[in-house]
């Protein structure tokens, strides 16, 4: 996400509120957010594509998933969950 966006997506999280493109009105929000990523978040905090201000936010606590590919056995349960004709 650009950090232009990250930067909205900061604002909104901490005011729970966001504004209509073209409005003077807030409306009020109560969201729960789940971010993922294909990059490690470290990395992209060193490469500062991810602001730190943000992370800290998001990063409420982590649940590593390792790439399917790891996880062969996982790809027919996956299969027979989503592809039912």
């Amino acid at each position: 996400m650009p950090v232009s966006t990250q930067s909205k997506l900061l604002r909104a999280l901490e005011e729970r509120a966001i504004r209509r493109l073209g409005s003077q009105t807030e409306i009020p929000i109560d969201v729960r957010l789940i971010a993922a990523s294909n990059r490690q978040p470290e990395e992209a905090l060193r490469d500062n594509t991810l602001r730190v201000d943000l992370y800290y936010r998001l990063n409420v606590f982590q649940i590593e998933l390792p790439p399917l590919r790891e996880r062969g056995e996982d790809i027919g349960l996956l299969a027979n969950r989503w592809c039912r004709s």
